[in-house]
């Protein structure tokens, strides 16, 4: 149910690495946190960006759906989102669960908002949460991430994990 990053930016690294073939589609809100618009283009995949339709940068349902293709592999989702610091409701990553696109919340500020998506895991087998221990906790110089999802997921992207990453 975990694995570790060297830091969470090598989890940012791995999960478009693992799943995403040539042409797969991503999609991202817009603005974001920039490394999820770069990695995904190294690996072929087409990043396309989700720009809410509500004010203050608040998205509902239809905005990513309206947006998902035949080629849409998954969503990348900060939550709360850096850098605007809005936060994309449970009921809005429940929505694009069910459509069985994988779905990535990255989780790196939610000691700062009190609110996690962890519990959802054990439901949803296309959910993937990363955390990081460098913002709440100070510990960014120890590069340390970790990435949440069930073992099928987890296996995955093990595949592709460069051996000894974490020292």
């Amino acid at each position: 149910w975990v694995t570790l990053g060297n830091g969470s930016m090598e989890i940012i690294d791995m999960v478009p690495r693992a799943f995403l073939d040539a042409g797969d589609e991503v999609l991202l809100p817009c603005p974001d946190y920039s490394p999820y618009t770069r990695r995904p283009l190294l690996y072929g995949g087409k990043v396309v960006d989700v720009v809410p339709s509500g004010q203050d940068f608040q998205y509902d349902l239809k905005d990513f759906t309206s947006h998902i293709t035949a080629r849409t592999k998954m969503a990348i989702i900060t939550r709360p989102n850096a850098p605007v610091g809005n936060m994309v409701s449970k009921e809005l990553i429940e929505g694009l669960l069910a459509t069985g696109i994988v779905v990535v919340v990255d989780e790196a500020y939610a000691e700062f908002s009190s609110q996690t998506l962890c519990g959802m895991l054990p439901q949803h087998n296309n959910l993937i949460v990363s955390r990081t221990f460098s913002k709440a906790m100070g510990l960014g110089g120890i590069r340390l991430g970790f990435l949440l999802a069930q073992p099928e997921m987890i296996g995955i992207i093990e595949r592709i994990r460069v051996p000894l990453n974490v020292s």
